[in-house]
């Protein structure tokens, strides 16, 4: 996969997306594949005004940009060196850099990452402008924009609450899997743009390849309540916006409709959230 990150290629960048996309995963690589320096021939400028404290379980901080929104390949994303932060203080700037080939970007986001976890869009602490994101463009007269500020928050990544229950697939996994997640939302989805409004729970249970029938899961949550619960999955090559749902969990008083789960903070959390996946739905 490609993806450029100041002269680096993320080899290992691997976003399931959902959020209308729903997700997205990714571990940096730092192999060095002869990018030229002048190809980044762009560059924007910008801090990050954090005003609360920083979660402990803080691992990375990093800044993307994406030429379109929403993002429809995160093959093409192009992510910053990590950006210092201080998880002492409650109140910090933080200046990054990022450099960038000419031309014009969508959106331009900060994005978390838990320690011993994968990067996930369901972390995005802000982005800048709207929050639909507000373009800019770099050209040879200006190939340089300062300005570019995030309001960081860290709601979206506060977890206390747990949520169980089993998975269980039917069928077989196609061959052309490019991954398969589970996904908690705390609306009921009517467009692709409400998983930026409303960015869901997400985790990545398969990046291609499912050796189980079922498994028992607990997976931590923010305490909220939860209106739609399900396993989706995605096509190699596919549009982000082409996701399936294998299967969701169902209102127990009426069968095929979302089920709604309240989650409260600490253990033990809700459980019997349990979702029947089938690969045939695939096909729907």
């Amino acid at each position: 996969m490609e993806i450029l990150s100041k002269r680096r290629l993320f080899g290992a960048f691997c976003m399931f997306g959902l959020q209308v996309c729903l997700m997205a995963v990714f571990n940096a690589c730092t192999d060095d594949f002869g990018i030229e320096a002048d190809f980044f021939k762009g560059k924007i400028e910008g801090r990050l005004f954090i005003n609360q404290a920083v979660p402990e379980n803080t691992d990375e901080i990093r800044v993307a940009v994406s030429e379109k929104f929403p993002p429809t390949d995160f093959r093409k994303l192009i992510i910053s060196s990590v950006v210092p932060v201080d998880t002492s203080v409650t109140s910090d700037t933080v200046e990054y850099d990022l450099d960038l080939p000419l031309g014009t970007y969508d959106y331009i986001f900060a994005v978390w990452k838990e320690k011993d976890r994968s990067f996930s869009l369901s972390s995005i602490l802000g982005q800048f402008g709207d929050i639909l994101g507000s373009p800019i463009t770099l050209t040879e007269e200006n190939p340089v924009l300062t300005g570019i500020d995030i309001n960081i928050t860290f709601e979206r990544v506060l977890r206390g609450g747990f949520i169980g229950g089993k998975i269980t697939f039917v069928g077989d996994i196609p061959p052309t899997t490019a991954g398969i997640a589970y996904i908690a939302s705390e609306i009921v989805p009517t467009s692709p743009i409400d998983f930026f409004t409303h960015p869901p729970t997400l985790e990545i249970i398969s990046g291609g390849e499912l050796n189980i029938s079922e498994f028992n899961y607990q997976y931590a949550i923010k305490p909220g309540t939860y209106k739609y619960i399900a396993v989706v999955w995605l096509e190699q090559g596919a549009n982000l916006l082409d996701f399936k749902t294998l299967g969701i969990y169902e209102d127990p008083n009426a069968p095929g409709e979302p089920g709604e789960v309240v989650i409260e903070k600490g253990p033990p959390g809700a459980t019997g959230v349990d979702i029947i996946a089938d690969f045939a739905n695939i096909n729907k």
